[in-house]
């Protein structure tokens, strides 16, 4: 690991800095005008997407201790990351290679090499310097989108966790491209930076653990990197109310096991776009020890206070009880959990209920799905909350309070069909639908099919008509009385639908119903008493 960060630390410098702000003298030998004749051909070529540039002419020649050679190179990095550089927040990462090329005997430096990343180059031998731009566009609004996550009344804490599932979601873990010499695999060399996260939606732990920690320190939460040799592995440490505590964005990523989601729904790819973990975050040293992490030190890639040593951690437990932890057993999901209009929302499979509660308050558990379809994962966007179960989509108005059914495999098709995965990325929503085919016994053939949606599109969806009034919600706390709203999460058939599934519905949700119902009734009632009293006492005075 420390062979490739240096290799990288090469080609990134962490803050944006205009070249022509340096006093050149103090930052080389080569004459002031030399240097500008250099770096004038130098950014043409940029502009130009040219591989090489010619040097020799100027006879700058190196005094023997590489002095001339890293301060032109110094300089010409600089340049480049103005001219080319992804930029997010307040940093700036270079994805073109630069090097100064110099004769062995003479030392006299006679060109400048460019290497661009494969996918900006064409045919005749050059960069596309348009899509280059283009990407660099690209990944400057994404990560403001990013940074939108948070919110201005959010806690520190709130802001961990709303960062955490968003850089979880965006991300999947590449494949490798090959091995090096020593076995261990390889990528590309974008994998490695917020760059591939951003353009590409895929990057390594170290990829995970710079964005995440970027995104807290540019919402005013100390973050840093660290990073362990005997793992080949980096992850973050943030400060929370005063501590230290460790998160690893890239183990909660969950990976398929043998083609299945975490909801054991087949699938035909890698990773669990929609799905999110915690079991990694927020752990002090002991507790992260205890998950098989070891021998950390802090690295470069983010160390904003340059910090020369890791932070020893916070004590063990303290956020155990916390609606977010691992340890809490009265919540199950694998949902990214999302805050909208100050509340967060989880879809709990042990309730089967949506929970709404705040950072630290009282859950509130919000019913409203079919008896035999379970909920799967949440979104928020704007002030709407989209939740997918095994056969529909729904959409929640946080303001109006109110949920409607938008989307929905028929029903003469959930022997065959289901929802798989959900997610939302970019002002897109993603949902992939397996359709199967029993080939035998308990053998089955799978197809899959994902539709994208704009979030515009997905707002103004008219709302399927339903028997059930899916704009009434049903509450419950966590008293005994509404405890029997729980749909058990049971073994599921090879259609989708739960096995021995039992609903239990109690007095609170009928008498719930019938007391909406007399909210109007009544008050219609006593309107027309009145309607007709008034005329009997108008014909009277005649």
């Amino acid at each position: 690991m420390k062979k490739i960060l240096s290799l990288l630390l090469s080609f990134m410098i962490f803050s944006l800095i205009c070249v022509n702000s340096f006093a050149v003298s103090d930052y080389t030998t080569i004459p002031t005008k030399t240097l500008n004749n250099i770096t004038d051909d130098f950014r043409k070529a940029l502009k130009n997407g040219e591989t090489s540039v010619q040097i020799s002419q100027y006879g700058v020649y190196d005094s023997g201790d590489n002095t001339e050679y890293y301060s032109l190179l110094n300089v010409l990095t600089m340049l480049a990351l103005d001219v080319q550089g992804f930029s997010f927040g307040k940093y700036t990462e270079l994805v073109t290679g630069i090097d100064v090329n110099m004769n062995s005997s003479t030392r006299l430096l006679t060109g400048i090499t460019i290497k661009y990343p494969d996918i900006y180059m064409t045919g005749d031998g050059k960069c596309d310097v348009k899509k280059l731009d283009e990407d660099r566009k690209l990944v400057s609004k994404r990560y403001r989108e990013a940074q939108s996550i948070v919110k201005r009344d959010m806690t520190d804490l709130e802001k961990a966790l709303a960062l955490y599932d968003y850089v979880i979601t965006i991300c999947e873990y590449p494949e490798p491209t090959g091995t090096d010499s020593s076995g261990e695999e390889t990528y590309p060399e974008s994998m490695y930076q917020v760059t591939g996260i951003l353009r590409d939606e895929q990057g390594v732990c170290s990829a995970y653990a710079k964005l995440y920690a970027l995104l807290l320190n540019d919402s005013g939460v100390p973050a840093v990197t660290v990073a362990s040799d005997v793992m080949n592995h980096e992850w973050v440490m943030l400060k929370i109310d005063g501590e230290w505590y460790h998160a690893d964005p890239t183990w909660d990523d969950p990976k398929l096991i043998h083609g299945y989601t975490v909801y054991l729904d087949p699938n035909d790819d890698n990773w669990d776009i929609g799905a999110v973990s915690h079991d990694y975050f927020l752990k002090s040293d002991e507790e992260i020890k205890e998950l098989e992490h070891t021998d950390w030190y802090i690295s470069n890639t983010v160390n904003p206070d340059y910090l020369t040593e890791a932070p020893v951690s916070g004590s063990s437990g303290k956020f155990d009880d916390m609606f977010f932890s691992d340890k809490n057993s009265d919540i199950m999901t694998f949902s990214p959990l999302c805050r909208v209009n100050g509340n967060w929302y989880i879809p709990d499979l042990k309730s089967s209920s949506v929970i709404m509660t705040t950072i630290d308050g009282e859950p509130e558990y919000i019913k409203f799905t079919e008896e035999n379809e379970y909920l799967k994962y949440s979104f928020g966007y704007g002030n709407e909350l989209y939740v997918n179960t095994n056969f529909a989509v729904y959409r929640f108005d946080t303001i109006k309070d109110r949920f409607e059914k938008i989307i929905e495999i028929p029903e003469e098709e959930r022997g065959s069909k289901g929802f798989t995965e959900m997610n939302v990325r970019y002002g897109e929503l993603s949902l992939t639908t397996v359709t199967f085919t029993k080939t035998g016994e308990d053998e089955y053939d799978y197809s899959f099919l994902t539709d994208v949606y704009t979030m515009e599109e997905m707002s103004d969806m008219e709302a399927i008509p339903d028997e059930a009034d899916t704009s009434t919600v049903n509450r419950s706390g966590e008293d005994e009385e509404t405890a029997e709203f729980t749909k058990p999460v049971q073994n599921r058939n090879p259609d989708g639908t739960a096995a021995e599934t039992t609903i239990s519905v109690t007095a609170d949700n009928i008498s719930g119903s019938s007391f909406n119902i007399l909210y109007i009734v009544i008050p219609g009632a006593v309107v027309l008493i009145i309607a007709i009293v008034l005329v009997v006492i108008k014909i009277k005075n005649r």
